[in-house]
């Protein structure tokens, strides 16, 4: 199994986490170890791939991220263009590829 760090940051606003993450990424090179971050943070609302904000029915005064999963880069970029600026990840490998 390949190393890997583990962080601990404990409760931590999802937006400073989600910038951390993006600075991590930017900078890291083939040498850094992968790293699995374990936070608490409060609620995030997500919405589908195929949602729109007529789907949300309260405040909307939070951050929505787009989840691109198993979505290939040309979808991701297409929502990129429309002007979407968050988005989110889970394997290192498709952040890589994807972004």
């Amino acid at each position: 199994m390949k190393d890997v760090e583990i962080k601990h940051l404990d409760r931590i606003d999802f937006s400073v986490a989600w910038e951390r993450m993006k600075q991590f990424t930017d900078k890291r090179s083939e040498a850094d170890l992968d790293e699995v971050w374990f936070a608490e943070h409060d609620p995030v609302y997500t919405l589908g791939h195929a949602a729109s904000e007529e789907n949300i029915l309260f405040n909307k005064n939070f951050t929505c991220v787009a989840v691109s999963k198993t979505k290939p880069k040309e979808d991701i970029e297409k929502i990129y263009n429309l002007g979407h600026r968050d988005f989110g990840e889970n394997k290192v490998q498709e952040l890589e590829y994807k972004y």
